[in-house]
């Protein structure tokens, strides 16, 4: 039914709302390492879609409003966890994911993807927060580590908030079932404090990618660079090895006469710090 569906509830609601929801999941059944980690590509899509009902409906309505989307439920599942319910049981272990170095791949490209566009996207919930298919995992009596995916989303929510960049990238692509995906894509935002900031990610597992940026507008001084990347895609956090995957970092981006210049490790998640 979609779009149509969209189109038949804004056009019954469109006065009387301010977001329209979206969800969605992404998961790695078919084995296909390049469209896995391109699957922000089919949500960035949907959110185009949903942006292009939207101002549809404005038009129709002669109205002076613009739809604001929400994106409520997004996050990878592979429905590796599921179990059945046993009548009674206490706080049993249902949907609890171990999410894997490809997993904070997606995750990150989706946060690129959000940030993209955040003139529409105006609220956006990664489900769940603990446990259940979540960046955080606890144990029975005690214990907690953070899942591979934990680490590009507390990147953006601690220096991602501010004014987003309208940036064009120009990146090799390969093919997909999703079409051609960029090798590398990114997100620039000045935060909150100041600092320009690029979120990045290289979906190519052999090759380092090199990242030049021109940014003579901002009168840079230095960078840091912090990476995420792990020898093996499937590679994991847990309770015995709580920090197998976590963030390093980097050898500083060179800053040149306005440009910075750095590598992208192969198969990585990047935070590019610059004052």
């Amino acid at each position: 039914t979609f779009p149509a569906w969209e189109e038949t509830v804004l056009d019954c609601s469109y006065e009387y709302v301010d977001y329209i929801s979206l969800h969605r999941y992404y998961d790695d059944r078919n084995q296909d390492m390049g469209t896995f980690v391109a699957s922000p590509m089919d949500a960035e899509k949907y959110i185009e879609d949903v942006i292009h009902v939207c101002d549809f409906v404005k038009s129709k309505k002669r109205s002076k409003k613009t739809m604001m989307l929400s994106f409520d439920e997004w996050n990878v599942w592979r429905h590796t966890c599921d179990r059945p319910v046993i009548d009674w049981e206490i706080a049993p272990p249902i949907l609890e994911e171990a999410y894997q170095m490809k997993d904070a791949l997606v995750v990150g490209g989706f946060l690129i993807t959000l940030l993209r566009h955040c003139d529409r996207v105006k609220i956006a919930c990664l489900a769940q927060m603990v446990n259940v298919i979540a960046p955080i995992m606890t144990q029975t009596g005690g214990g907690l580590w953070k899942q591979t995916i934990f680490y590009p989303f507390a990147d953006v929510s601690n220096n991602g908030r501010g004014t987003v960049y309208d940036i064009r990238i120009d990146t090799p692509t390969y093919s997909c079932r999703l079409g051609e995906a960029k090798t590398v894509d990114a997100a620039v935002v000045k935060n909150e404090k100041g600092q320009v900031v690029i979120f990045a990610v290289n979906r190519s597992e052999t090759e380092a990618m090199p990242l030049t940026c021109d940014l003579l507008a901002f009168g840079v001084t230095k960078a840091t660079h912090t990476a995420l990347s792990s020898p093996d895609p499937a590679d994991h956090n847990s309770m015995e090895e709580p920090d197998k995957v976590k963030p390093h970092t980097c050898e500083a981006p060179v800053v040149e006469n306005g440009n910075l210049s750095c590598t992208l490790e192969p198969f990585s998640w990047n935070m590019i710090i610059v004052e």
